[in-house]
């Protein structure tokens, strides 16, 4: 966080819940909020609360494909280990989905759902699936200029 204030020319504004953490912080036209702070459930759990007709800008959007949409989305956060694989021309197999902070394999019902998605909306990358949290991550790192390292080793093992 302490390098995104070394950005020339960009307002940098900050909302701190204490000393290392943040609620809200935004760098000029960009800004990045932790939602559980201002929700009292996860966006899964609130969107579920809703009818579909009442999701006016979703469904403007998306139209037919709103439902795909309101179902949380799975990533290979693992498996995305080098910037070459943003152009791989397919989804990599079910196995590639396993999440290592969980412990736990992806359903068959959300790798179908993520087939689906890739699908439905005709994508032809790997970049193209990539995760709107993960935009707003790259798009920090991009402003700030901050080149972040590779941790190759963990020093918890």
């Amino acid at each position: 966080m302490q390098s995104v204030g070394k950005v020339k020319n960009k307002n940098l504004t900050c909302i701190p819940s204490n000393s290392e953490k943040y609620i809200s912080f935004s760098l000029g036209p960009l800004r990045f909020l932790d939602s559980l702070q201002f929700l009292n459930a996860s966006l899964e759990k609130l969107v579920l609360n809703l009818e579909k007709n009442e999701l006016t800008l979703t469904n403007k959007f998306f139209k037919e494909k709103t439902d795909l949409m309101l179902h949380k989305g799975i990533y290979p956060y693992k498996y995305m280990d080098t910037f070459q694989k943003f152009n791989e021309g397919c989804l990599p197999s079910k196995e590639a989905f396993f999440s290592s902070l969980t412990n736990e394999a992806v359903s068959d019902d959300d790798y179908a759902h993520c087939q689906n998605v890739w699908k439905s909306f005709n994508l032809k990358t790997l970049g193209e699936y990539y995760t709107a949290p993960g935009l707003a991550w790259q798009a920090c790192l991009y402003m700030s200029r901050v080149k972040l390292e590779l941790f190759t080793d963990s020093p918890l093992t």
